[in-house]
């Protein structure tokens, strides 16, 4: 599932820059996780050897010098140290709270050197929540399940 996203807005270009600014360009490889449409992951084959695009659908890029699996941050399925660099933008907010931890250490096994974490800061998840008429089910807005600030991405982190 690739939707278009819009990348005129000023908010989104700030915020791709921001991304781009804190990779290092050192070569070696990189995971990126939750590719979407796979705008990210394009932009890293200019700075690795390698680059691995892993989303829950298999991604569907059309560059040699990427390779899509299937998956799930959960449960990685790589060898701990697998990569130089581990990109996880858009993500952890998605991720049940009960299962944040797990995530975040799987991402932290399969990297050698560098984690770059992409999440909306101190957002207010009950602004937009939508709660069902029929059977009262709260829903977060976009689907964010968590909040994040400093600390707690130090926490999970450390």
């Amino acid at each position: 599932m690739c939707l278009e996203a819009d990348r005129t807005s000023e908010k989104e270009k700030a915020r791709i820059n921001d991304v781009i600014s804190l990779i290092p360009k050192e070569g070696g490889s990189a995971l990126d996780i939750g590719v979407w449409d796979g705008y990210l992951t394009n932009k890293l084959t200019a700075f690795f050897d390698s680059v691995t695009a892993l989303d829950l659908e298999k991604p569907q890029l059309l560059n040699d010098k990427i390779k899509c699996y299937q998956g799930n941050v959960i449960d990685l399925e790589f060898p701990d140290n697998s990569f130089d660099i581990v990109l996880c933008t858009e993500v952890l907010e998605h991720i049940p709270s009960e299962m944040l931890n797990k995530a975040c250490n799987e991402i932290t096994r399969v990297t050698k050197k560098y984690v770059i974490i992409g999440v909306p800061f101190k957002q207010d998840i009950r602004i937009g929540r939508i709660t069902c008429t029929y059977c009262g089910v709260i829903s977060p807005p976009w689907g964010h399940f968590n909040s994040f600030d400093e600390k707690k991405i130090k926490n999970l982190f450390p």
